[in-house]
């Protein structure tokens, strides 16, 4: 229903005021900007953007799912305060964007790493803790090396993949 209150009202624009968008708010789900770059002779030049809310309930809902699919052995570093604090710093990066697209990539892949002071791979310009933590308690901590950790890694590098579209 809502899919097609969207196209029906994209294709009135263009077809009855030939006026054409640039850019269409998506939630994460690629079906309707499908169908809009389907039914446009424009689509494919349609510009999709990422809702911020939208990404921030889906990496709070992946890291739940994380801590309750490993467990607390396996996920222990998982706490609700470093939840809290993923989301916290992915909406802050995320509102505060700078004009580089190289920089900003780095910023979103390292998110998980900041968020457990790992600060070894932060763009400067995004974290003022990267040279203050000591080498030697990044090398104690090996949270780094579970499947778990390597999941919400992998999570934020394909975020990072769409830091053009983050609004």
């Amino acid at each position: 229903m809502e899919q097609d209150i969207i196209l029906e009202a994209v294709k009135n624009l263009y077809y009855k005021y030939n006026i054409k968008i640039n850019y269409y708010i998506g939630d994460g789900d690629s079906s309707t900007y499908n169908k809009l770059v389907e039914i446009l002779p424009y689509g494919r030049n349609i510009i999709k953007l990422e809702c911020i809310n939208h990404i921030m309930k889906n990496i709070r809902k992946n890291l739940e799912n994380i801590k309750s699919n490993y467990g607390k052995k396996k996920a222990h570093f998982l706490s609700e305060n470093v939840i809290l604090k993923i989301c916290k710093k992915s909406r802050s990066i995320i509102n505060n964007l700078s004009t580089s697209t190289a920089i900003n990539m780095q910023a979103i892949k390292c998110i998980p790493f900041h968020c457990l002071d790992k600060h070894t791979n932060c763009p400067e310009e995004f974290c003022s803790r990267k040279n203050k933590i000591s080498v030697e308690k990044e090398e104690k901590d090996n949270t780094f090396n579970l499947d778990s950790f390597e999941i919400i890694k992998n999570y934020f590098e394909k975020l990072s993949n769409k830091v053009d579209r983050l609004k």
